[in-house]
């Protein structure tokens, strides 16, 4: 399933404590075509660009590449507000569902 077990990332796609609080993140001048969105870089062994969306609390846009410039990857977040009103899950769908346990899926 690739979930590790911390929601957080799984929705963010990045640890929120760790880039709110990293001192290593800096703002960049890098335009975005998103007004509420800043784009944060920080330069290492591994560098990372997030695309931070201050309305919404999201990345926008996550890259990074490792300081050779051989490898590169980028992760791009598309809001689909659709999705508000049809969730499947909810709960006249899953009331008639037994309750389960995230230890009942790591096969």
């Amino acid at each position: 399933m690739g979930f590790d077990g911390s929601w957080e990332k799984a929705y963010y796609l990045i640890s929120l404590q760790e880039f709110l609080r990293s001192k290593f993140f800096k703002v960049t001048p890098r335009k975005s075509e998103f007004p509420e969105a800043v784009w944060y870089e920080r330069k290492g062994d591994v560098n990372e660009s997030i695309l931070w969306d201050n309305k919404k609390m999201i990345p926008r846009v996550i890259e990074s590449s490792n300081a050779q410039g051989t490898q590169w990857r980028r992760i791009t977040v598309t809001l689909n507000s659709s999705l508000e009103n049809s969730v499947p899950w909810r709960e006249s769908v899953v009331k008639n569902y037994d309750q389960m346990r995230y230890s009942d899926f790591l096969d």
